[in-house]
């Protein structure tokens, strides 16, 4: 709305800024070694992912705060829950946990650098 100046830096009018939620989730003043996928980190934690706690905004914040939240809250966990249920997955030959690269790359959103590709197989439930 108008020209600012924060933290040092001269923020024109009508500038559109990005907030980087990348380096935000892999901030070591934030995280102890968060560079390593440990969801346990959050037991025990007043962290919550509705916008308010910026060091982890999964949905962003604000205004624009996605409308999909409550539908991912209330189904998210289903559907994972579904598919690992009803199918065994594997990595395929010549692929191991160990092997596998998890190196991102960076654009409108963070994407693997090497696609994984699963197999999934029909898992017989008996009921």
């Amino acid at each position: 709305m108008q020209e600012t100046n924060y933290m040092g830096y001269l923020i024109p009018k009508d500038t559109q800024v990005f907030v980087n939620a990348w380096a935000i989730g892999r901030d070591p003043e934030c995280w102890e070694d968060p560079m390593s996928f440990n969801p346990e980190r959050f037991l025990g934690s007043n962290i919550e992912i509705k916008g308010q706690n910026f060091e982890f905004i999964p949905f962003g914040s604000g205004r624009r705060i996605c409308v999909g939240i409550s539908l991912a809250e209330r189904a998210l966990h289903l559907g994972v829950a579904s598919l690992l249920h009803y199918f065994d997955w594997d990595l395929g030959k010549d692929v191991t946990p160990e092997s596998m690269d998890m190196n991102e790359r960076m654009g409108i959103t963070v994407r693997k650098l090497v696609p994984l590709k699963v197999i999934p197989k029909k898992r017989v439930v008996l009921e």
